[in-house]
């Protein structure tokens, strides 16, 4: 009798086909753990490796030095520290580019036989060679041929130009340079009593000082003030012998604060305010005005009652008979600021180069009046 094979009923084919799909589902999850986990050694051993690698690469070498980004994080992650935990550690960091913004004055060349007479330092403010620094240690006429002025290079210049400020009490003067390492005035912000600075003396190349001093308020007896004379803030302990140097004063974040005049600082903003008439007509041009004022935060209320002034602002007390303010005027704001304790008038009009015009509100007569006072 024949044999036949009889086909498998669908239902049963169907049957054995979900079984064979179940085990590998069943079977899948394994070989996917097992492919991660490679994936993932592979990745940790080519991460550890390419650190390695980008690590150790020398940051000199043309092109593939810069793949070294181990070293740059971590000198921006200690620039960071520095700055936020200490102000003096920062200025510290920051020397190799503040000493180049700092010249040695002597009243001959230095030698071996000839050393020379230290004078002072100066501060570069123009890249093409202008500079500045105290009127008091600037070389008398019968040394300025012979002086000598080191700058960052090492390279010896003698003066060309230059031009005294009896306003701040401070010398302009140029060399035949190009090309130098200007210093930083940044925003120029006003001194208040019980800021730190750093006060920086360079000697040649090589040898410096640097100290921390805290600044008080030269002027607080005083209670009348004079647009014709500079506002200038007073360094504590004023027996340090740095100051007769006429050291520049520096902010902690490398920018300019001053230069010291006998324990003075003269600000940065005085400076500054001098360049754009300096570099087109190698003269110093100051504001003429000329008024006497003083802070109403110097007194007291039943005076302010009793002559109907303003809580704050700027009391004229004398002034010129045709000039824009008046003897009597309450400055309360200047350019939309309104005027507090700490804002001095001749500070703030020798901060701005002159013919700047000034917009400000004053009380006069009982009456807020708006002016436009062109420095």
């Amino acid at each position: 009798m024949d044999q036949r094979i009889v086909p498998t009923s669908p239902k049963k084919r169907s049957h054995t086909s979900k079984q064979g799909s179940e085990h590998n589902r069943r079977s899948h999850p394994h070989l996917l753990f097992i492919v991660t986990l490679i994936a993932l050694l592979f990745g940790t051993v080519s991460g550890l490796l390419g650190f390695a690698i980008a690590s150790s690469v020398p940051e000199d070498w043309p092109l593939i030095g810069k793949l070294n980004v181990v070293n740059s994080f971590e000198k921006e992650r200690q620039n960071i520290l520095l700055s936020t935990r200490s102000g003096e550690s920062s200025v510290v960091s920051q020397v190799p580019q503040v000493v180049n913004q700092v010249v040695s004055v002597y009243n001959t060349a230095p030698t071996i036989s000839e050393p020379g007479i230290f004078l002072g330092d100066a501060v570069v403010i123009t890249a093409d060679g202008w500079m500045v620094m105290p009127t008091a240690i600037f070389p008398p006429e019968a040394e300025r041929e012979q002086a000598a002025v080191i700058i960052p290079d090492g390279s010896t210049k003698h003066i060309v130009q230059y031009s005294k400020d009896s306003f701040s009490g401070l010398t302009f003067f140029r060399v035949e340079a190009q090309n130098l390492s200007v210093v930083n005035f940044g925003e120029s912000l006003p001194l208040r009593a019980g800021d730190t600075v750093s006060l920086l003396v360079k000697q040649l190349q090589q040898f410096m000082v640097y100290e921390r001093r805290v600044v008080g308020d030269s002027d607080i007896s005083n209670a009348v003030r004079s647009t014709t004379d500079v506002h200038q803030v007073a360094i504590v302990d004023t027996d340090s012998r740095i100051q007769s140097a006429g050291a520049p004063a520096f902010y902690s974040n490398g920018t300019l604060a001053g230069i010291i005049i006998d324990g003075i600082i003269v600000h940065s903003s005085v400076i500054q305010s001098a360049l754009p008439a300096l570099t087109t007509s190698n003269e110093i041009i100051r504001s003429a005005l000329d008024v006497q004022y003083m802070q109403l935060e110097q007194v007291t209320d039943e005076e302010k009652q009793l002559q109907s002034l303003p809580d704050a602002g700027l009391y004229i007390v004398a002034a010129p008979e045709n000039g824009i303010l008046k003897t009597g005027d309450t400055i309360i704001s200047i350019n939309s600021h309104f005027i507090n304790g700490e804002d001095d008038l001749s500070t703030i009009i020798h901060s701005r180069p002159v013919e700047t015009v000034f917009y400000m509100t004053v009380v006069r007569d009982g009456e807020e009046v708006a002016i436009e006072l062109k420095s």
